[in-house]
């Protein structure tokens, strides 16, 4: 395995996946870039904090490194491959899987758009209460 460039690594590594992708680990790299966007996506939407993203950021850097420092037998023994190896199910095992999580993931679904809706209705009733009350003082 011919080893990259030092600084063309570093500079694809400050993307999530990206440094894994540079390096010829294609399902690796997708894997994480999608876990990353989707993470922060959520953590947006939220309003919560980016901790999580943070800590997905740093995985995928020094991973890029790691990968970077093996030996051609760890590399040998450390082929491309999806993170959570959904991908690699057959069509039984990922059917029996999504059977037994539709209706919890479905619930959390119906949770979260209900949570959504009561922040934006609750956002608009305190400007219009708020409106209201400042008029009668």
């Amino acid at each position: 395995m011919r080893r990259k460039h030092g600084l063309l690594l570093f500079i694809a590594s400050c993307i999530p996946g990206c440094g894994e992708m540079y390096q010829g680990y294609m399902k690796r790299g997708i894997s994480i870039l999608t876990v990353f966007y989707g993470l922060l996506t959520i953590a947006i939407f939220l309003e919560v904090g980016a901790l999580a993203v943070l800590l997905i950021w740093m995985f995928s850097f020094f991973d890029s490194y790691n990968l970077r420092g093996q030996t051609d037998e760890e590399a040998a023994a450390n082929p491309d491959a999806y993170l959570f190896g959904l991908f690699d199910m057959d069509e039984e095992k990922l059917g029996r899987l999504c059977k037994k999580r539709s209706s919890i993931i479905g619930w959390l679904l119906v949770i979260l758009g209900v949570w959504g809706l009561y922040s934006i209705v609750s956002a608009w009733l305190v400007d219009v209460l708020g409106v209201f009350f400042q008029d009668t003082w």
